[in-house]
């Protein structure tokens, strides 16, 4: 389907594009090969939207920006990316749907048409509209994952955390290296289109200042995982630490204990204790004594 912006918001057949009004086309992947001779878009391009290549990429060539874009939902960490190829020039933006289970794609495509008043629209606004409506629900992640973050943090001060841990730490920092990839890509296709096909262009320039913004809070979240992880092995090795000292204190109370009984257990008769009445109280006496005396002193050193 396309879409011609004169006076008004019109629907139009490819063979009717004009190139002297704004032209914004939505189609699927398997139209595209019917608008060759119509739109006469580099081979190239169709060679990209065809493709299972997972990465996005952006080609410029003469007065057309043209490439395929892995759109990320970062709230959805188990889904597949959206993906669109898109293809620009002085009077058109088309969009192929390449993967769009859910239509959040076509649904946000259509949403932009009508950001501005026809007759108002022209290619950096319409440029502007598409891509800020991608992007439009991200500051709501960077939020959540801000508290999830921080959720994560009371867990390490609080000694709550899990056997699973580490594995959700590593989660969240993966996906927060996809998120920054992604906005990498998004701003090289809005320098692509600002430096080929925009005179004007102050608009995208502020479209391209909020996906910088966005980067940058990503690795600023990306960071605070890493130091996360670091404060949580060192809290692993505190606890490792405390262990191995009660332990420690066990042995160290214990080893006098083991001292007396080892020294009576050898198969002597002519201890004089032996003999005496009170010799039994007399050892136990001195065990008592030695464990009470090393718990004190452990306690004034504030070993315990």
């Amino acid at each position: 389907m396309f879409y011609e912006f004169n006076d008004d918001l019109i629907t139009i057949d490819a063979a009717n594009i004009s190139t002297s009004n704004l032209t914004a086309g939505y189609v699927s992947l398997s139209n595209l090969c019917s608008l060759t001779e119509i739109l006469h878009y580099p081979g190239g391009w169709g060679i990209m939207c065809a493709g299972d290549n997972t990465y996005s990429s952006v080609e410029s060539v003469g007065d057309c920006v043209y490439g395929v874009l892995n759109i990320v939902n970062p709230s959805v960490v188990s889904s597949d990316s959206d993906r669109i190829g898109f293809y620009i020039t002085k009077n058109m933006v088309l969009i192929v749907e390449l993967f769009d289970e859910d239509c959040s794609v076509r649904d946000g495509f259509l949403s932009a048409l009508h950001r501005f008043d026809a007759a108002d629209m022209d290619l950096q606004r319409l440029c502007y509209s598409v891509f800020d409506t991608i992007i439009g629900g991200d500051s709501d992640f960077m939020q959540d994952m801000e508290e999830h973050i921080d959720s994560l943090e009371q867990t390490v001060l609080q000694n709550r955390d899990s056997r699973s841990f580490n594995s959700v730490l590593l989660q969240s920092k993966k996906q927060l290296l996809h998120i920054h990839s992604y906005y990498n890509s998004l701003e090289d296709i809005l320098e692509a289109i600002k430096e080929n096909l925009l005179d004007e262009c102050t608009l995208v320039d502020l479209l391209i200042r909020r996906v910088g913004r966005l980067r940058d809070n990503v690795r600023v979240l990306s960071d605070s995982v890493v130091h996360l992880r670091e404060a949580y092995q060192s809290a692993l090795e505190i606890r490792q630490n405390n262990i191995m000292k009660i332990l420690t204190l066990f042995t160290v109370f214990f080893s006098p204990l083991s001292f007396v009984a080892g020294w009576y257990g050898m198969n002597f008769v002519s201890m004089p204790e032996l003999r005496w009445k009170y010799g039994y109280l007399l050892a136990v006496g001195i065990a008592v004594t030695v464990v009470v005396a090393l718990l004190l002193y452990i306690k004034r050193k504030g070993w315990i």
